[in-house]
């Protein structure tokens, strides 16, 4: 469809030249339009009254039918020149201007759709994104769920040290009943009051 309308376009600029805004004005000007006819009357009217002065003898008849056909043909001739040809070319620029208006809504109308596609593929990344997000959260919160239910659980002691300062972060109950002293007491005490100097280099060595 775009090609089609930029070929009426291309076809209609070869036929005639597209106007300017001086030369719409001008065609479009009273002015300019009651001049004409006005001048090419009077002009008109001295050729005939010289031509009539000529054949001085005609009859009134003959020389009233002369005045009025070579006052028409050469009006005819002025208005075709001077109104009728601007006027067509006025036509035919409202025409090419109509054609580029069509070939611009048209271009405009696939840049709307195509955006528009591109907004709604976004808009479903955007969802499959979140989704993925929300999908992924709730997986996070069943694993520390089921690891918490574990370390609090577990018949067996479990500390939690940081990889950084080799500081305890947390321990279950069994270790709090195996050392007899609370969690928070263990934390602040740190590794040496769980395992002597020996086992506790051994312990940061196996860490890092």
């Amino acid at each position: 469809m775009g090609n089609d309308l930029k070929d009426n376009v291309k076809l209609l600029a070869e036929k005639k030249f597209k106007l300017t805004d001086k030369d719409r004005k001008r065609i479009y000007s009273p002015a300019r339009l009651v001049a004409t006819i006005a001048l090419s009357i009077f002009i008109s009217e001295i050729v005939i009254m010289s031509v009539i002065e000529i054949f001085d003898r005609m009859p009134d008849p003959v020389e009233i039918l002369l005045d009025a056909t070579l006052l028409t043909l050469f009006v005819s001739l002025v208005l075709y020149f001077l109104l009728f040809k601007p006027l067509l070319h006025l036509v035919n620029d409202c025409r090419i201007n109509e054609e580029e208006l069509k070939i611009h809504k048209a271009n405009l109308e696939v840049k709307i759709s195509q955006r528009t596609r591109e907004l709604e593929i976004a808009n479903i990344n955007l969802i499959m994104e979140n989704y993925e997000h929300i999908k992924a959260k709730k997986a996070l919160e069943d694993s520390e769920e089921r690891f918490y239910r574990l370390f609090e659980e577990s018949e067996d002691a479990i500390v939690l040290v940081s990889v950084e300062l080799f500081s305890i972060l947390d321990v279950n109950p069994v270790t709090e009943n195996i050392f007899g002293k609370s969690k928070e007491k263990i934390e602040s005490d740190g590794l040496s009051y769980l395992c002597d100097v020996d086992a506790c280099n051994i312990v940061t060595s196996a860490i890092e």
